[in-house]
């Protein structure tokens, strides 16, 4: 939304809510009685119903709006849909310049300005087609599929038992394979396939309500409204404003301590 331009205004009176309960509740109860008067058994009976009953709807509960002239305004012509409206994950390049997301593992490669990105916070989009892409300060950088570690091509290659069931006995003798060095082997293969836990702080960003909480305390502020007025305004607790007041940014949402946890918060 922010990238958009767009800004968010989530009702928080309960006049506003209770009117969308309302509303709700016609359409849930009246509509479904209009659609059985009607006689209608299927999705195109049912629209042609639904046609007219909203013009009776508008008819009987519509109210003329303060502004009746449209609010939106055109996108600007430099914004990317593609790059905005996509799945976005925060991920720092790995040493050997690679990242990680979901079941794979991306290779960025090198450019003449940039020979390697180690340890660099990017960010990994996934368009809905599935398409994924990694950008760096707005620039796209181009990647491939990184080939598999040695670890990996040693899990999918086929195992000792295998070889030296398939393999023929030298001179009547034991297979040569020892069990030990197998164990030590899969025990090796096993660390190194094992999933990693995220080092340092996770990247938390605040929600939207809680930002446009933000937004509309700072406003207040500006306005010279005293904490209670504010809190009196806004419907929240005065303990809350006063803490919205004094923060420069939008603050941070806590995780909840998953259920069986020792730590109580993260």
């Amino acid at each position: 939304m922010d990238e958009l331009g767009i800004r968010q205004i989530f009702a928080r009176s309960p006049q506003a809510k209770g009117r969308v309960e309302r509303a709700a509740g016609t359409f849930q109860d009246r509509l479904v009685t209009e659609l059985r008067l009607a006689g209608a058994t299927t999705i195109v009976e049912a629209n042609m119903v639904l046609d007219g009953f909203i013009l009776r709807f508008n008819e009987k509960f519509g109210v003329q709006a303060e502004q009746d002239h449209p609010a939106y305004r055109s996108a600007e012509q430099s914004a990317s849909l593609e790059r905005i409206l996509c799945f976005k994950h925060r991920r720092k390049v790995s040493r050997d310049n690679t990242v990680r997301y979901k079941q794979h593992t991306l290779q960025l490669l090198p450019e003449e300005s940039r020979p390697t990105y180690a340890g660099v916070q990017v960010e990994v989009q996934e368009d809905l087609g599935g398409r994924i892409t990694v950008q760096h300060s707005g620039e796209i950088i181009p990647t491939q599929e990184a080939p598999p570690r040695p670890a990996q091509l040693r899990k999918t290659a086929a195992s000792p038992l295998e070889s030296s069931a398939a393999a023929p006995a030298i001179n009547g003798s034991k297979s040569p394979w020892d069990p030990n060095l197998a164990t030590l082997e899969t025990g090796e293969m096993d660390r190194d396939l094992r999933p990693r836990k995220p080092r340092g702080k996770q990247h938390l960003v605040p929600t939207p309500e809680v930002r446009a909480l933000w937004e509309d305390v700072q406003q207040a502020k500006l306005r010279g409204l005293s904490l209670r007025a504010i809190a009196r305004e806004l419907g929240i607790h005065r303990n809350t404003v006063r803490r919205y007041a004094l923060a420069e940014n939008p603050p941070l949402r806590k995780k909840k301590a998953q259920p069986g946890s020792n730590n109580p918060r993260e």
